[in-house]
């Protein structure tokens, strides 16, 4: 702050010549650090102003400074207030919209949720509803999911989601020789087999075992489902009609061999037939001729054994005949006795 005294002189304003203006003291008037305006005081004389009014006109202009400070505060403070309060406005606007959007995507999301679980209950009911097991594995054959059939099979051992399935289903420590799970996580395709249950050397029950693998984005195999279904009653069903054929191939071989022999019985009847005349009429010549030669003779024995074997080849024909027909039963007389005396 600082103030200018001039004599009447050319550096005066024109206005203080015409006015009868002697002497002037200019005060600038200071607002934050920089001069704002400045306070002038005229006089007609060439007085010097009191050291005590110049000092209370001083004062007066710094309260002045400062009262210009306080208003251009005030009304920088009101402008900042204004555009807070505007800010306020547009971000209460901004966050209702947001607050808006966020309650819809809240509900779409509750309603996409009730859905998703409305499909989750269809599809276990689905899954529990399957009448095989089906149970679902990642990759190091552990159980992470099995339906209704699965946790009834196995009650026993349940829980048994996070044990592998060669623990609960087949109470081993190692992976199964026949497992389908381990080709298809090899391969990548599905493969089944028939696996013995509770274990090979004491199969009770017959199990036919598929797996399916399941595949990521990139093809990858993720996880294996695996189909269970129990073929007991068809295996036994097979084995039953495996032993019925082979007894049925054994009884039409036995009727083969029957058909043979009636065959050959009726061939051999028919031969008897033939040679049987013949033969007999051999013996009446070796009897005929034994008869009218003397024993000291030595054609008799000849005789003797023609008619000897003439006999054995009718005994041997008439065995043929007995062959071909079935025999007849024989009557027989039974003596007579005495019930009373029996009893």
């Amino acid at each position: 702050m600082y103030s200018t005294y001039k004599k009447i002189g050319d550096s005066l304003p024109w206005f203080a010549e015409k006015d009868g203006i002697r002497a002037a003291a200019i005060i600038p008037i200071v607002s934050k650090q920089r001069i704002i305006g400045c306070f002038t005081i005229a006089s007609h004389s060439r007085d010097e102003v009191p050291s005590f009014s110049r000092k209370s006109v001083e004062t007066i202009v710094a309260q002045m400074g400062n009262a210009i400070s306080r208003l251009e505060a005030e009304a920088e403070l009101h402008e900042a207030h204004s555009a807070l309060e505007n800010r306020i406005a547009d971000r209460t606007h901004e966050l209702t919209r947001i607050n808006r959007d966020l309650k819809t995507e809240i509900a779409e999301r509750k309603r996409t949720q009730k859905k998703l679980l409305k499909n989750e209950r269809f599809l276990q009911t689905v899954f529990d509803g399957i009448q095989d097991g089906i149970s679902i594995l990642d990759t190091d054959l552990v159980i992470q999911r099995a339906n209704a059939w699965m946790v009834k099979r196995y009650k026993e051992h349940d829980p048994f989601i996070g044990k592998h399935c060669y623990e609960v289903y087949q109470l081993r420590e190692s992976t199964c020789p026949w497992c389908p799970s381990v080709v298809t996580l090899k391969t990548g395709k599905q493969h089944h087999a028939i696996v013995p249950y509770p274990s090979k050397q004491n199969p009770e029950r017959w199990l036919d075992v598929s797996a399916y693998p399941l595949c990521n984005t990139s093809g990858k195999v993720t996880g294996i489902i695996e189909h269970v279904r129990d073929i007991t009653v068809r295996r036994k069903a097979e084995e039953e009609q495996n032993r019925l054929y082979s007894e049925l191939k054994a009884s039409q071989a036995q009727m083969v061999r029957l058909e043979r022999l009636k065959t050959m019985g009726m061939m051999a009847a028919g031969v008897a037939h033939e040679l049987n005349n013949p033969m007999m009429g051999m013996i009446n010549f070796a009897q005929y001729c034994m008869k009218h030669t003397p024993p000291n003779d030595r054609i008799y024995p000849v005789l003797y054994d023609l008619e000897r074997e003439t006999r054995r080849c009718i005994d041997i024909v008439q065995r043929l005949l007995t062959f071909a027909h079935a025999a007849k039963p024989k009557k027989e007389i039974l003596q007579k006795e005495d019930i009373s005396q029996v009893l």
